[in-house]
């Protein structure tokens, strides 16, 4: 059974329904932390998703008023993009990926999180991901990235019906 669990142990994401479910921390942890990686990677028909998650508005959350400061500022916008890149080093290897669409998602719950900020938040962080660097590369093969969003846990279960977050407790929780 193909299941993400999030890093808080709050929210699972049920995966059966992607082809693969990748998840590089395991892997990358054992190269000493020199490269970071999203939480979660689906590989689906056509596409992979590539998954970054923060919240701040769970219980127990460590430091959420120090990671909502953080969210709108230069490092974070660098941080959340590094984590693609790094992810696509391993899987731009695999051929029978670089087919696909590569999507990228940056869920984020936090109290200073609308949709407006979270549209600005994107727009930011875009800017920092390859989108220019495919552009001025006329020799790639495919494209290093075809789209990106930060998104609200319920846009998210909007979007991606089969593999909506479910609160482990049971709770409907900023869902």
């Amino acid at each position: 059974m193909s299941i993400f669990i999030e890093e808080n142990k709050n929210y699972k994401i049920n995966c059966n329904k992607a082809i693969n479910l990748i998840e590089l921390n395991s892997f990358y942890s054992e190269l000493g932390g020199l490269l970071c990686d999203v939480d979660v990677v689906l590989e689906l028909e056509d596409e992979v998703v590539f998954m970054e998650y923060k919240n701040s508005m769970i219980d127990g959350a460590k430091y959420p008023d120090t990671f909502d400061s953080k969210i709108t500022s230069e490092e974070h916008y660098r941080k959340i993009a590094r984590k693609y890149y790094d992810s696509i080093i391993y899987l731009n290897a695999i051929d029978e990926l670089r087919k696909k669409f590569f999507r990228y998602y940056y869920v984020l719950e936090s109290a200073l999180a609308d949709p407006i900020i979270r549209k600005r938040l994107a727009g930011k962080i875009k800017k920092k991901l390859p989108f220019e660097i495919q552009k001025k590369l006329p020799r790639l093969s495919t494209n290093l990235i075809d789209d990106f969003k930060v998104l609200s846990i319920k846009e998210w279960n909007d979007l991606h019906k089969d593999f909506m977050f479910e609160n482990i407790l049971g709770t409907n929780e900023n869902i």
